[in-house]
């Protein structure tokens, strides 16, 4: 990211007049809390003036940390530690935080801030793993029989229209590509519950400023792109993001966002795929369920009464799940 100080002036002139405004109304029953949105969006400068901010008007603060895979990328690369010591080396952590929340951490992490205190929470998303492919032939081979024709033959149908697909990374992304996955975009949340939250120009920029993090999976039938996948491209993984098409067509859901991110991913050295949390159609496609692990302070103690007596539950539920959905695999048995 490049910050930018005009933007952090407006933000901060906001924030000073919803303080002013609100903060003790209603006979101090409103109040105002200080956030870091997240740690890639605050510069040392912003960090220091929501600290001063927080100091002057009394108030406390929250933050979250390593909300997404890419916001631990881009805090590793601007400042060359993780948000956890971008922010302590900021002043960010201290008593008065009202909440923090580890959103991606290793279990060996998730297990050390269970015994400094810390709410613990599983959840789970579906990764394909290479475990020692060279092709994509390699690993529909360690699948049983059935279910390594029907990949084929899913694969087959999905582009059996005249389709084409592309794969588009680095400074071959251009607006075209991003003109046409706007479109896909927001037919797909057109059609889902809530609303599309990112505009145009969001997709003009992570071309212009992380375009060799990106790839664009695209199909394209008469010469025109009718459906494409967005991933983000890691140091060891491939993470699947957007979806979305303009034109139906069988099993092109499944090849551009399962199937040709496990091809690309071997091609280029990556180990897994991560495909997010939905979808249990993933499993019969390769990809495994597997835990997530986050961490989470609460400072009010009912509630976090109540948080704790939930994420309890929540995990013995979440394990179950995964041990049923082992079965269901379609890796050769024994």
């Amino acid at each position: 990211y490049r910050f930018d100080r005009a933007f952090g002036e407006t933000f901060l002139d906001r924030t000073r007049k919803l303080i002013e405004r609100f903060h003790g109304a209603e006979d101090d029953r409103v109040r105002v809390i200080m956030a870091a949105h997240a740690p890639d969006n605050c510069s040392p400068w912003m960090l220091d003036e929501i600290n001063r901010l927080a100091r002057r008007h009394g108030l406390r603060r929250t933050v979250h940390l390593s909300q997404i895979i890419s916001e631990k990328i881009q805090v590793e690369s601007l400042h060359g530690c993780t948000s956890t010591e971008y922010l302590a080396q900021n002043d960010f952590l201290g008593d008065d935080l009202l909440a923090v929340h580890w959103t991606f951490c290793n279990e060996a992490e998730w297990n050390r801030f269970g015994k400094l205190g810390l709410l613990r929470r599983t959840d789970r998303q579906f990764h394909w793993f290479d475990r020692g492919y060279e092709t994509f032939d390699d690993f529909l081979a360690a699948l049983a029989s059935r279910k390594r024709k029907t990949i084929r033959r899913e694969r087959r149908q999905a582009v059996e229209s005249g389709i084409a697909i592309e794969c588009v990374t680095g400074s071959d992304l251009t607006e075209a590509h991003w003109d046409a996955f706007f479109s896909f975009y927001m037919d797909t949340g057109g059609r889902k519950w809530g609303r599309p939250y990112l505009n145009r120009t969001f997709f003009s920029l992570i071309g212009e400023r992380m375009a060799d993090r990106i790839l664009l999976i695209m199909a394209k039938r008469d010469d025109r792109y009718i459906a494409g996948a967005l991933n983000l491209i890691g140091n060891d993984a491939l993470y699947g993001r957007h979806w979305g098409c303009t034109e139906h067509h069988a099993f092109l859901h499944f090849e551009l966002c399962y199937y040709q991110a496990i091809d690309w991913a071997l091609a280029h050295g990556l180990k897994r795929v991560e495909a997010g949390h939905q979808g249990e159609h993933k499993l019969a496609r390769g990809y495994e369920p597997v835990p997530v692990y986050s961490a989470h302070y609460i400072a009010s103690p009912g509630l976090r009464r109540a948080i704790a007596d939930y994420l309890e539950r929540e995990r013995m539920m979440v394990d179950h799940e995964i041990e049923a959905m082992g079965d269901y695999t379609p890796f050769r048995k024994g």
